[in-house]
């Protein structure tokens, strides 16, 4: 982590603001609903970023946020990366909130340390309990200056860690962890922004998450590269994400293990996009064929020794990713080693309909737009 005062003459917090601006949509003060709601995440780990939120006053919002930010820095602890368990990272960074205990990210724990409930008594607070890093990071946030003011979440964020990607990518990732919190109460709420007012939907339109039929536990995310990668030892279903026309189903050489699905979305926002399903994968459905949300396009091979790759496609045909298209993907042996933004926000997407995002791996998103 790093202090915003000591790059605020580099990058400005008008500059940080006008990242923020990019994920407008993101409850306000001004909006109704229930406090500290969040979904999508690990149901153990929600009361743990509501109860931290509520303590340190971060306001409704406040729990979407923490669970974005233990997201991004070990993946919700799962992340095997140097630091995370045991040790530091390259820069003194430790535990499943990345928080600095020396080196180039400073020895914040010391400040901010404090212990989770339920912790025994006496017991100092654990930089690797996911307990006590969540509620310590919340104290940090809170002491940046966190409310429940939509002005305030940017510089605290940004003091975190001082990257304007990584203020947007975790301010868009908690608005699909809030709006999935929504969701699951059954609530709605009025979003109010300065200069705008619109409604902030929790509700995915006409899409649907295309592992809806994959049994519990078969389904493993894999990281985000220029689609998002996903394992799967069964044939289990892969659906059509919405109403769409498959623009090509067949063998695609441009792909390990050869197959490939491509759509084009009849319906929504996304209407005109193409989708594509690629790699270790069994294709149920031909060219030209029009399917409906939700209808089965594809199955996982078996043996899968390679997993899926799925995301936004370039156009119709033997499957090209968009991320590709624009320069987005690493240039060394693997070109999937980049996390790039066509990625990101397909995983984005899938995390609002219900799967379980890829696996960002410490990694910054590379490209602008998608």
């Amino acid at each position: 982590m790093w202090r915003f005062a000591a790059v605020l003459g580099l990058l400005g917090l008008a500059m940080v603001l006008v990242v923020f601006g990019a994920v407008a949509g993101f409850a306000s003060q001004a909006c109704t609903s229930t406090p500290g709601r969040v979904g999508g995440v690990p149901a153990a780990l929600a009361p743990i970023f509501e109860g931290a939120a509520s303590r340190y006053d971060l306001g409704p919002e406040g729990a979407a946020i923490l669970a974005a930010i233990n997201y991004e820095e070990s993946d919700f602890g799962l992340s095997t990366l140097p630091g995370v368990h045991t040790g530091a990272n390259s820069a003194g960074a430790a535990g499943p909130m990345q928080i600095g205990i020396g080196g180039a990210a400073g020895d914040t724990w010391d400040a901010i340390e404090v212990s989770a409930p339920g912790d025994p008594p006496g017991q100092p607070p654990d930089v690797y309990n996911e307990g006590d890093a969540v509620y310590s990071a919340a104290h940090y946030l809170a002491e940046d200056g966190m409310t429940a003011s939509p002005q305030t979440w940017p510089p605290a964020v940004y003091d975190y860690n001082h990257a304007g990607w990584y203020v947007q990518a975790v301010l868009s990732r908690a608005q699909t962890y809030y709006q999935q919190g929504l969701a699951g109460a059954g609530s709605v709420q009025e979003v109010s922004w300065p200069g705008q007012e619109q409604q902030c939907s929790v509700q995915a339109g006409p899409y649907v998450n295309p592992f809806a039929e994959v049994p519990s536990g078969h389904l493993v995310p894999e990281r985000i590269d220029m689609g998002v990668d996903y394992a799967d030892a069964s044939p289990d279903p892969i659906l059509a994400l919405g109403d769409a026309v498959i623009n090509y189903a067949g063998p695609d050489p441009g792909w390990m293990d050869g197959d490939s699905v491509n759509y084009t979305l009849s319906d929504g926002p996304y209407a005109g996009r193409y989708v594509y399903v690629a790699e270790s994968l069994t294709p149920t459905v031909h060219t030209g064929q029009q399917v409906t949300a939700g209808q089965e396009v594809a199955t996982f091979a078996e043996p899968n020794t390679d997993g899926i790759e799925t995301g936004w496609a370039a156009g119709p045909g033997l499957v090209v990713a968009k991320a590709s298209t624009l320069d987005q993907q690493a240039h060394g042996e693997d070109p999937g080693d980049n996390r790039t933004y066509c990625g990101n926000e397909f995983s984005e997407l899938l995390a609002r309909l219900g799967a379980p995002p890829g696996l960002t791996e410490g990694r910054p998103v590379v490209g602008t737009g998608c």
